[in-house]
């Protein structure tokens, strides 16, 4: 077993234990071969196959940090291009696109093409590693096989999409922790789950580190109302580290007293934080540098290598080495990071778990009460591919055929599918999610803070409908509702919002805080829209958006 010490329990020095020793000397049983497989990544392998050659086409494949996912799938790689197939790797980062190419240049002896801006392209080649995000966004290459990494990442719309375009290939979609806070699932986009040994399993056998977790005296509490999401709100967590500045003077204490020149990552809550932190240990005589997702390509490639090199002993952050951050020598990890979600937890622990030359175990300090919450790095999770019901709040969504409890996903609550209007002109904005277990449509609204409300029929009574087509813009909306509201007050007709739009400098009665709309900028979708609060036929749409594109010229007559 490993070890949870208190740091006011412990004794200023603290001697590796019988198991930890064991632990050790298994760490030099491991395998010579950098690359060479494992009995554990073997078996992985063909468990994948007899998947696919049973149907399952769409297959996830879970595998701790550090257990060698992409060890894997690059051999899963170098087998289908033995047989002349063309594959397609996909991942969200730039770190995680990097890795898989070097893996797979290295196991699979041949360089892949990018499909990433900012790197080289080699259409040609039968592999192609893509950014999900420029992938979304360019011609598809043919693909036989699809590997996506980091999976759990895989309910975005951008990469349903891709599962759509490429039905007849087989989808092999990698991952630590196949779990998501928002209750969604992963069992309609794939068909079976892989899951590979266990963490303390892997720790036995010498695979990944031992570890010790020290729980710091001043653990940084957020404090956030009882209708907060399943994640700690970016702002929560800056006004807790604001309010509670005495944890990164403790933080800095405790690494000088259990980690002392140890190689550490140090996850913070902010940019502003993770910039605090740093110079606090600069300010100790210690080499420290900082990442964030700003952080230039060339500066980032220093830094990193430099850390590798051990130039630099403590390398702070926010929210950059969670994923795709393979360095061995990593041996602590400081977390001053609260979280609710497992999948992060899981992943910055995993970062110190990788055996290393010299390294006797990893050193976890956790400044927060993450570890209460979520558990220790060993263990044990009941991994699946459906989703987990929320507990109700106003934050979440409650499927009336099945009774799921979940949050929309983010591309659900962007697209607005109707617009009520109340009395007073006020807009109330209706969108659609699917539920991700039996996949019933749910309408809702937005409600305070920007959050989904279940739509209530007794409250749609109240509103005249208005169904918005192919998504008009926001702001178009807010502007329309503005207007609306104004002549509710004053009694105006609904032409006098027409005249607002259109007539320039000739505004009549004009509110000083209402921003003028440029015409130009609206499509036909936002004429129509208009057309429908205004009550006039789609033909005056037409006109009126032709008129300004300056398409045709219409006299006042035209309006009707």
């Amino acid at each position: 077993m490993n070890n949870i010490n208190l740091l006011d329990s412990l004794p200023d020095s603290l001697p590796l234990n019988q198991s930890d020793s064991e632990y050790s000397s298994n760490i030099l049983l491991a395998p010579s071969s950098k690359y060479e497989l494992r009995e554990y990544q073997r078996d992985l392998i063909d468990k994948v196959e007899k998947s696919w050659l049973q149907g399952k086409k769409r297959i996830m494949l879970q595998l701790a940090t550090g257990g060698g996912k992409t060890i894997v799938f690059s051999d899963i790689i170098k087998n289908y291009l033995s047989r002349d197939l063309k594959v397609l790797v996909i991942a969200h980062k730039k770190e995680l696109i990097q890795q898989a190419y070097s893996k797979i240049k290295e196991i699979a002896n041949i360089e892949p093409g990018y499909i990433k801006s900012g790197l080289p392209a080699n259409e040609l080649a039968p592999v192609q590693v893509a950014s999900i995000q420029t992938l979304s966004r360019r011609n598809k290459p043919p693909a036989d096989l699809i590997v996506i990494d980091e999976a759990h990442h895989s309910c975005a719309k951008s990469y349903s999409d891709l599962f759509k375009i490429y039905d007849r290939a087989n989808i092999l979609g990698v991952t630590a922790t196949p779990i998501r806070i928002d209750g969604q699932g992963f069992h309609l986009l794939y068909d079976d789950l892989i899951k590979g040994p266990n963490t303390d399993w892997l720790i036995e056998m010498g695979y990944l580190s031992p570890f010790k977790l020290f729980a710091a005296k001043i653990k940084l509490d957020v404090k956030e109302g009882k209708n907060s999401k399943n994640e700690y709100s970016q702002s929560a967590l800056s006004k807790a580290i604001r309010e509670n500045a005495i944890v990164n003077e403790n933080a800095i204490e405790t690494w000088f007293k259990y980690a002392e020149n140890k190689q550490t990552v140090v996850f913070a809550v902010s940019i502003e934080h993770s910039l605090k932190l740093r110079d606090m240990y600069r300010a100790k005589g210690i080499l420290a540098e900082h990442l964030d997702g700003s952080t230039k390509d060339a500066e980032r490639e220093r830094i990193i290598a430099d850390f590798r090199d051990k130039k630099i002993t403590v390398l702070t952050n926010c929210e950059i080495i969670s994923e795709g951050f393979d360095v061995p020598a990593i041996e602590c990890v400081q977390c001053i990071r609260p979280t609710k979600s497992l999948g992060l937890w899981l992943q910055m622990l995993g970062r110190s778990l990788r055996p290393a030359q010299n390294k006797d175990c990893a050193i976890v300090l956790d400044h927060t009460f993450n570890y209460k919450q979520l558990g220790l790095p060993d263990k044990n999770h009941d991994w699946s591919l459906y989703p987990i019901s929320l507990e109700k709040d106003k934050h979440t969504l409650e499927c009336a055929e099945c009774g799921h409890i979940f949050r929309p996903l983010s591309h659900e609550s962007t697209r607005v599918i109707r617009v009520g209007i109340n009395s007073k002109g006020k807009f109330r904005k209706y969108y659609r999610a699917i539920c991700p277990v039996c996949q019933e449509v749910v309408e809702f609204d937005l409600g305070f803070g920007g959050e989904p409300n279940v739509r209530e029929t007794t409250a749609i009574n109240n509103f005249e409908m208005v169904e918005v087509e192919n998504g008009v813009y926001e702001w178009f909306l807010d502007a329309i509702e503005r207007l609306l509201q104004i002549s509710q007050e004053r009694g105006y007709q609904k032409g006098w919002i027409q005249h607002q739009i259109l007539d320039g400098d000739k505004r009549r009665h004009f509110t000083p805080d209402f921003i003028p709309i440029n015409l130009k900028a609206l499509r036909l979708k936002e004429w129509e829209f208009l057309a429908k609060i205004l009550g006039y036929k789609k033909g005056w749409a037409w006109h009126r958006h032709s008129e300004a594109q300056n398409i045709i010229k219409l006299q006042s007559q035209d309006i009707s």
